[in-house]
């Protein structure tokens, strides 16, 4: 995906003596490769994809719509317009001249299929729950969907930049070689790919945004410890490690010929039905809130202090979104009297 693209394509490098797996040089060549040390994921197919290794799913498979981290704003990916007018009724115009690695083009019958299969029940989606408010989804023609919801959800066109809403082509055997071949619309190819150990993605040469990618192949090293994939960092193995923690920031960010371009953000909530009991009265909303202290939560958690590199807010949505609304601090308070607000 193209946020993705703008993070890597700040460390380009023309490597001369790219690595295999094993670390041991290669011929040389003049081809433009990024080199990156990231998790080891259990499954990569979207739709039961645990998260790890963004950028193998990241640069093979592409979604709807991103946002924009610089702005918050929603932009278009796949889908280059988007509407609706009660937030229950939904439609998406797609891009055209759009094609699958396998060749096969990407239209509405694609996007119908990726949003269905969500409720599989032999597939045991993860978004399965969030997607059971889609009452239909109509290919009105090649290039244009109708998706209709059971209510008004203003709130769905989120869902859809889920990291595993990832459009997916309905003519191909995920279930049989989602593993082994992902494949997708994405400006990266697989070349090679030794699950729990390497992938080679190369530069997909039909890719539909000519200005992308900007460089030949992607060599993504799979690696079960941080810590490990920053040692490969110091010593120039690699060139990007993706997602380090806030500790790991702070430790490399005034190291020599290393740049953190991105901390690692992670979002954690407590969450509460007030459809159902105790949650439906607001005075015990109100004690679980008085009763945490968000000072203590931040160091237990990123073993950092609070409005040090990490931010605590009663709203659900991360501050990097449009939508977001800084509530001012609800700090502990067991003993004062709640105040309704």
């Amino acid at each position: 995906m193209k946020r993705i693209l703008l993070i890597l394509l700040i460390l380009v490098i023309v490597v001369a003596v790219p690595l295999t797996a094993g670390g041991e040089k290669e011929a040389e060549t003049t081809e433009k490769v990024i080199r990156i040390a990231d998790l080891v994921p259990n499954l990569i197919t979207p739709g039961v994809w645990d998260g790890q290794a963004h950028s193998v799913n990241s640069s093979i498979y592409e979604y709807l719509i991103e946002m924009n981290p610089a702005t918050g704003e929603i932009e278009p990916v796949l889908a280059k317009e988007w509407s609706t007018t009660d937030g229950k009724k939904w439609v998406f115009i797609l891009q055209e001249g759009v094609t699958f690695h396998d060749g096969s083009s990407f239209d509405s019958a694609d996007v119908k299929f990726s949003i269905e299969r969500t409720q599989d029940s032999s597939l045991g989606h993860l978004k399965k729950q969030e997607f059971e408010v889609v009452q239909s989804v109509e290919a009105v023609d090649s290039h244009t969907v109708v998706v209709t919801l059971k209510e008004k959800r203003p709130t769905f066109i989120y869902q859809l930049m889920d990291y595993n809403m990832a459009m997916l082509s309905s003519e191909y055997d995920y279930a049989k070689l989602g593993e082994s071949n992902p494949m997708g619309t994405g400006p990266f190819k697989v070349n090679k790919y030794i699950p729990k150990e390497s992938i080679v993605l190369e530069k997909n040469p039909s890719y539909w945004n000519p200005a992308l990618p900007k460089v030949d192949k992607l060599f993504i090293y799979l690696v079960a410890d941080k810590e490990a994939s920053v040692s490969m960092l110091g010593d120039g193995r690699v060139d990007v490690v993706p997602f380090i923690t806030p500790i790991i920031q702070q430790r490399l960010k005034n190291q020599e010929g290393i740049n953190v371009i991105s901390p690692y953000q992670e979002h954690r909530y407590v969450s509460m039905n007030v459809d159902e009991k105790p949650w439906n009265d607001n005075r015990v909303r109100l004690a679980l809130k008085y009763a945490m202290d968000p000072y203590v939560i931040a160091k237990s958690i990123a073993q950092m202090e609070l409005d040090k590199g990490v931010e605590y807010n009663e709203t659900p949505l991360l501050n990097i979104h449009a939508q977001y609304k800084d509530i001012p601090l609800r700090t502990r308070n067991i003993e004062g009297q709640i105040i309704t607000r």
